[in-house]
């Protein structure tokens, strides 16, 4: 029992000048009772110019002390177990060695400040460089990029030490990580310099309000009602999650034997649709070490949902900034892909999902790229294949812009008024972004000659617009562009009042900033 802040003070000094004698060896791995998060390794990446967040477990009452570059910090292990020091940010480029002892001793060696991103969600994110459209080069992969793969797991309550290991992106393995998340780090690299690393957190069919903790959910009315649904208690937890990694070690051994590709198993939908359950599992463990950002891809397993969606996601953003600790910390959102089939009727949720995550675009610190267009479907088989290189590309680009001061092209063209022309029977759309104005990238049969002038000139048909009048019922729009407008009108509708552009499950995006960016999907009746 501590006293007074003297005592305290004295400890403290006595423990850091234990530290300093760096006796390594005084104390056996069976008296071992401090251990650290796995994050903290040897050769390891910190995050550059941000506080280091030194966490793990402890006896209950046991006292630790922590010292990196001359800076040191002392803390009381909570009931729980858990303990976290918080030590200044390190002067200079390193290499450190972090000391922590409380009843034993570790040191962790060659710690280098650099660049850390966590990239987290549901399908898209899950999906390794073995699914995408294009291989990446083994020779692009720089060896200054580091990665960590959290397995899935999912908890009734938060877990303290996380599982996994640290990957060079120069190591075979690293083909299973996240496809986006590896050529996002090779571009980081590439632009920014110095190391790199990527923290994967995904699983796939997993509902937003799992990746919300508890006390997340409960600060507001509209979701408070998911918490707490789950019947699901700590045994079963322990059980489902011993079958889903014992199918997934059978569905691995089947991959080694050369046999047909199964699809890969997931844990059971009753754990995967638990409030908190994947939050308590994954990103628990990594709170708060300290990162630069966030890139989030999620959507898909929501569209049954996707009116409430827009209260899950900025439940879920605040959420995710007061547990990492980071009030300003920057978010990355993908706007959702494409979905199946290319259905263009009123009841495509996830149209209405993308809607909701290009309002979100405006909140602080809240960045959207968009990626329906890096999505192909194959007409034969229905598969989807991505182009993550792009698709990367355009997410390190807003990282690169705003938080490296390296300018960038982000600036997406969008849609910003729309108003009746022409007596009424016409829309003119303003656009933003779009000064220099827009490419249209139809495809061959959207060209057509206009024979009715003789003279040859080609006028290009621009697909993807639909109007309707107050009653809501859409129909095909003709679009004429005009530099930074666009006038859309339908022979269905003789008084349109509201326009969509790129609505449907898979839509054929074709206008284009000159900087290649597309215009964003839009609806005027939301």
């Amino acid at each position: 029992m501590i006293k007074s802040q003297s005592s305290l003070r004295r400890l403290f000094l006595a423990l850091t000048c234990i530290i300093a004698t760096t006796v390594s060896g005084a104390f056996s791995a069976a008296e071992a009772k401090v251990t650290l998060s796995k994050l903290f390794v040897d050769g390891g990446i910190i995050q550059r110019d941000k506080p280091v967040n030194v966490f793990g477990t402890a006896r209950p009452g046991e006292i630790v002390a922590c010292e990196m570059a001359g800076n040191k910090g002392v803390c009381i292990v909570k009931k729980s177990g858990n303990f976290l020091v918080t030590l200044p940010p390190p002067q200079g480029d390193g290499p450190f060695t972090l000391r922590v002892v409380g009843d034993n001793l570790i040191e962790v060696k060659n710690l280098t400040p650099g660049e850390v991103w966590i990239v987290a969600g549901d399908e898209g994110i899950e999906k390794d460089s073995l699914q995408a459209a294009a291989p990446i080069d083994s020779a692009d992969l720089p060896p200054s990029l580091q990665l960590f793969k959290v397995p899935i797991r999912l908890s009734d309550a938060p877990i303290r030490l996380v599982d996994g290991r640290w990957l060079k992106a120069t190591e075979p393995g690293a083909m299973s990580f996240s496809a986006l998340g590896l050529r996002f780090g090779c571009d980081l690299a590439k632009q920014v310099g110095g190391p790199i690393a990527i923290i994967q957190v995904s699983c796939p069919e997993s509902p937003i309000k799992s990746w919300i903790s508890a006390g997340g959910l409960l600060s507001k009315q509209e979701t408070a009602g998911a918490s707490g649904k789950s019947t699901l208690r700590k045994a079963d937890y322990e059980k489902l999650n011993d079958e889903y990694r014992a199918s997934l070690q059978a569905w691995q051994a089947g991959l080694t034997a050369g046999k047909e590709p199964a699809p890969k198993p997931l844990p059971s939908v009753l754990m995967r649709s638990a409030a908190s359950a994947l939050f308590n599992g994954m990103v628990a463990p990594l709170t708060p070490y300290s990162v630069r950002g966030v890139v989030w891809d999620h959507g898909a397993s929501d569209i049954a949902e996707v009116l409430n969606y827009k209260n899950f996601l900025a439940v879920f953003l605040k959420d995710l900034r007061q547990v990492l600790r980071q009030e300003g910390l920057p978010v990355i959102m993908l706007q959702s892909g494409a979905l199946g089939e290319a259905q263009k009727g009123d009841d495509s949720p996830i149209s209405v999902l993308r809607h909701v995550q290009f309002r979100a675009r405006v909140w602080p610190r809240t960045y959207m790229a968009v990626g329906v267009d890096m999505d192909k479907r194959d007409a034969k088989t229905g598969a989807i294949s991505t182009d993550f290189d792009t698709l990367a590309q355009r997410v390190a680009n807003i990282a690169l812009t705003t938080q490296y001061r390296t300018p960038a092209p982000i600036s997406y063209p969008i849609i910003e008024t729309v108003e009746p022309v022409a007596d009424g029977e016409a829309l003119k759309l303003r656009l933003r972004h779009a000064d220099k104005g827009l490419v249209y990238k139809g495809t061959p049969s959207d060209k057509e000659r206009d024979k009715g002038q003789g003279n040859g000139k080609e006028t290009v048909s621009i697909k993807g617009f639909s109007v309707s009048s107050w009653n809501h019922q859409y129909f095909d729009a003709d679009a004429e562009l005009q530099n930074d407008t666009i006038i859309v009108r339908s022979k269905f509708v003789k008084q349109p009042k509201f326009v969509r552009y790129g609505w449907g499950n898979s839509p054929a995006l074709g206008l284009y900033s000159q900087d290649d960016l597309p215009l964003v999907p839009y609806i005027s009746d939301r």
